[in-house]
């Protein structure tokens, strides 16, 4: 094979001829005991741990990564960062104050999304507010009435709520 072809290289050659020993199980659907034959194993990439986990944190915070509006702001060299001079939320104990920060959070807030989706707390005393998605249960917003300090975390089990359509109204 000469380097300016398209096709594998000749290590990748000799491993394919090597896979294709053995009888073709459709050809053969019963092993040589006559037993059923396995399937073959699934074809797909090895995906470390780590990776899967940044991947879905990613996934996660893409569907509900939430901000006060006003609480980020475009940096000289054009990264979202924190707004030092974030007054705080006007009315805290309503959803129209908070954004999805990786969907243009100060064009949509989340009183525009599915009524259901996001269960907003607020401890009077202090004006600490609590939002928590049922979407991804696990994803906890808070957001300080004191201080108008803001963050969010995720404890899930890393798992899409696909029945909430079934618990909204």
């Amino acid at each position: 094979m000469d380097e300016d072809s398209d096709g594998p290289p000749p290590q990748a050659e000799a491993q394919v001829e090597t896979d294709e020993e053995g009888p073709d199980p459709e050809l053969n659907p019963e092993g040589d005991d006559g037993e059923p034959a396995e399937p073959p194993p699934p074809k797909g990439q090895d995906v470390g741990e780590l990776v899967r986990l940044a991947s879905l944190m990613r996934w996660v915070d893409e569907d509900c990564g939430v901000v006060p509006i006003g609480g980020m702001v475009l940096d000289a060299h054009n990264n979202l960062v924190q707004n030092v001079v974030f007054p705080g939320v006007e009315f805290a104990d309503k959803l129209d104050y908070y954004g999805h920060l990786f969907r243009g959070y100060e064009r949509g807030s989340l009183s525009k999304d599915i009524t259901g989706f996001w269960s907003l707390q607020q401890q009077p005393l202090t004006n600490d507010v609590t939002i928590r998605s049922l979407l991804w249960p696990g994803y906890h917003m808070y957001c300080s009435g004191t201080n108008f300090d803001f963050g969010s975390l995720y404890f899930g089990w890393g798992e899409k709520n696909r029945d909430i359509a079934f618990m909204i109204n």
